[in-house]
């Protein structure tokens, strides 16, 4: 458990002179601390009123409330937890999320000229999280859909994600879908191939995740240098012979330049690298 889990939400004088003093705000911000004291994992009725120092009446009261609203959800023997509205909304805010708006007009011109599907993903704990994608001409649709999770290890944008992490964390991401992977390609050399995706600044997926998809992946950098996102372009093998991936690299690499602009990086900046 992370230590910050125990810590109970804030309740001293200065918060609470600066709540604003309306009718209703009060239960608001209470609705509030136990929306946020259940983010890290599910808690029982008497564990939240323990935190939020209100009485059981009170907290199941508000709680309730919540779950009808579908901000919560409730499971017997374990307790409240987010809800599926918590979930939609969240989708939502990635949308509005300044790296998709920042971005979106690049992945679009990208997409025209490529043909191709292409994706924004950025990094959700030990998976990708798509956060944007646009539909090529070809007569087929990848299945991916915003808002969904995929593991690092098979995926070109889920390794350009964690390019400037250590071979123990890329050894770990394999290791997680081994069962998966092994039969497509042994882990010594998905390790080499990513020492070679440093040196180049692209990543590929070469049938990985799909035995009909090949992917061409790059990292989005922030104004300090730190990947917090990356774009790929996917097609069938039909459409993305050897010769047309390096050809897809350059496009795709200057597309997340282009948006690592926008959002302060420069390829002169001596963090580029942070490994």
């Amino acid at each position: 458990m992370d230590a910050a889990d125990d810590v109970a939400p804030p309740e001293n004088a200065l918060e609470q002179a600066a709540r604003p003093d309306v009718k209703g705000a009060q239960s608001l911000f209470r609705a509030l601390d136990l929306l946020e004291s259940v983010g890290a994992r599910p808690r029982d009725l008497a564990e939240l009123s323990g935190r939020l120092g209100l009485s059981k009446s009170t907290c199941h009261r508000l709680a309730s409330a919540l779950v009808q609203r579908r901000y919560l959800s409730f499971t017997a023997g374990e307790g409240y937890a987010l809800g599926p509205k918590l979930l939609e909304l969240g989708f939502l805010g990635q949308a509005q999320h300044s790296i998709v708006k920042c971005a979106r007009p690049i992945l679009q011109s990208l997409c025209h000229e490529t043909g191709d599907t292409v994706h924004l993903a950025t990094l959700d704990g030990g998976s990708m999280l798509f956060v944007d994608k646009l539909s090529g001409r070809r007569r087929f649709e990848f299945r991916s859909r915003v808002g969904e999770r995929y593991p690092i290890a098979p995926t070109a944008v889920g390794k350009a994600l964690v390019l400037d992490q250590d071979a123990a964390s890329w050894r770990s991401y394999y290791d997680a879908v081994g069962d998966i992977m092994r039969p497509v390609v042994d882990v010594e050399s998905w390790l080499r191939a990513f020492h070679a995706y440093v040196e180049s600044g692209y990543t590929l997926d070469r049938q990985e995740s799909d035995p009909n998809a090949m992917c061409v992946a790059a990292p989005v950098r922030a104004a300090g240098g730190k990947i917090i996102a990356a774009i790929s372009v996917s097609s069938t093998i039909k459409h993305m012979d050897e010769a047309r991936v390096a050809e897809v690299a350059v496009l795709v690499k200057r597309a997340a330049s282009l948006v690592s602009a926008e959002l302060g990086f420069s390829d002169a900046n001596p963090q580029a690298s942070l490994r």
